[in-house]
Formats: C-alpha cells, sequence, structure tokens
C-alpha cells in the first residue's frame, strides 16, 4: 500500500508538470511531400487547425509553404526587407518569439523552402530551424514555435513538433519544451533506488 500511495503521488507530480506553461506536442515526425501535400496542424488540440503547411509542384518549381488558418487568427513571424514583408524567418533554439517580431497574417503564404530552374528560395531550404508563430484564442494571443526542415531541393518538408505558451501574451523560446519540477524528478529518483533494494515489499 506503501509503495502504490507513493506511485499515485508521483503521478499527481507529474500531472502538475505537465500542466506548466508551456504546451509541447512532443516529438514529432509529419512529413509534407508530394505524398502528403496538405499538412494542418492544430496547436491547441481544439479545431479549427491554426496553421497548414503546403507542397507544390509545377513547371519546374517546387514550393513549401506555410499558411495561417482560424479565420485571421493566426500568424508567423516573417524578415523584413525594407518596407516589405519577406519570408518566414528561421529561428534558432533559444531565440524569443514574441511580441517583437514582424507578423504576417492568414492572407498570404510565407515560403519556406522553394527549389527552382535556375535558383532556390527561402530560409528553410536544406536547414532546420523554428518557425515563431502566435494565434488567438478566447483568452487572449499566445506565441508558439513549430519546428521545420526542407531538403535542399525542397521536395520534402518535416514537421518535427510544436509548442505554444499557455499564458496569454507571454513570450516564449525557439525549441523550448516543458520540464517536470525538480521535485518530481527527485520522487522518481527515490523510486527507482528503492524498488531496486531487495526484499521491497509489492
Amino acid at each position: 500500500m506503501k509503495y502504490v500511495w507513493i506511485v499515485c503521488g508521483v503521478g499527481v507530480l507529474l500531472v502538475q508538470a505537465a500542466c506548466g506553461a508551456v504546451i509541447y506536442s512532443g516529438p514529432q515526425n509529419i512529413v509534407v511531400s508530394g505524398l502528403y501535400p496538405d499538412v494542418a496542424i492544430d496547436l491547441d488540440e481544439v479545431m479549427p487547425s491554426e496553421f497548414v503547411f503546403e507542397y507544390t509542384r509545377s513547371s519546374g518549381k517546387t514550393e513549401l509553404n506555410i499558411t495561417g488558418l482560424a479565420g485571421g487568427g493566426s500568424f508567423f513571424a516573417c524578415e523584413r526587407l525594407g518596407p516589405f514583408h519577406g519570408p518566414p524567418v528561421r529561428m534558432d533554439a533559444g531565440e524569443t518569439v514574441g511580441a517583437e517580431l514582424l507578423w504576417l497574417s492568414m492572407k498570404d503564404e510565407g515560403l519556406l523552402a522553394g527549389f527552382y530552374e535556375t535558383w532556390w528560395g527561402g530560409r528553410f531550404i536544406g536547414q532546420a530551424g523554428y518557425i515563431g508563430v502566435k494565434f488567438e484564442l478566447v483568452d487572449g494571443w499566445h506565441f508558439g514555435w513549430i519546428g521545420f526542415e526542407a531538403k535542399g531541393d525542397a521536395s520534402e518538408g518535416l514537421i518535427t513538433g510544436w509548442a505554444f505558451e499557455d499564458v496569454p501574451d507571454q513570450t516564449i523560446k525557439a525549441g523550448e519544451v516543458p520540464e517536470p519540477t525538480t521535485l518530481a524528478m527527485l520522487v522518481v529518483g527515490w523510486i527507482f533506488l528503492h524498488r531496486s533494494r531487495p526484499g521491497l515489499e509489492s
């Protein structure tokens, strides 16, 4: 009974840790390609989806794009090119996703990777990184990230995961995921060691 009570206690601790500010999808391996040309991502798992990744190929042109959905309440961070919006910015792990970024609405496609007959474009061509995103829920605007990488010829993209802050207007670091509390890790370690001792009551 003592052992069962401890396990239940750990369960409570782990649930509390999972209910932290950062909501994480867990590692993903979602392909965007000719076989899977339209992939919708629902960050908060409440329909409708916030973003769609699209693969297109025609007349020697191959592109991987992102578009915001959810009736205009979804945006992705893009580069500044003078007075114009550039392509979605490729963020490195640890960079801050927040209000200071330049945000492009759902009315536009964002070129992630493109391969053409004589040139290529997009900041994710042959590279991995993070897309900064923000979307609107009933309690306000939430910042997040989507992990993405593309082949050098833009023939395939890979969505590797996503996360967002459940506190409105709270910044998040690209690649940031929730971590279990120190206490939860200590208790789990104690149970592991305790179970290794001979003569443990079960």
